[in-house]
């Protein structure tokens, strides 16, 4: 299987500070990280057929190229 996949964004992109009104601060995935994970969620869906890919109790392998846009 191949998959295509967006380009996610930068670290530094991916956490947003939140202080609630009690509590210490904490920290949240951003908006721009939440859409990324539902685009790349969607794009392996698509490219598998509609369905998620599925590998039983098979070994996997994994190899990355990645191309900067």
């Amino acid at each position: 299987m191949i998959f295509t996949l967006p380009w996610p964004p930068s670290t530094n992109r991916l956490w947003r500070a939140i202080q609630p009104k009690s509590g210490p601060p904490r920290n949240i995935l951003s908006s721009e990280a939440r859409e990324y994970h539902k685009r790349a969620a969607d794009a392996i869906f698509m490219q598998s057929g509609g369905r998620p890919p599925s590998f039983g109790d098979r070994r996997i392998s994994l190899v990355l190229q990645l191309h900067a846009p």
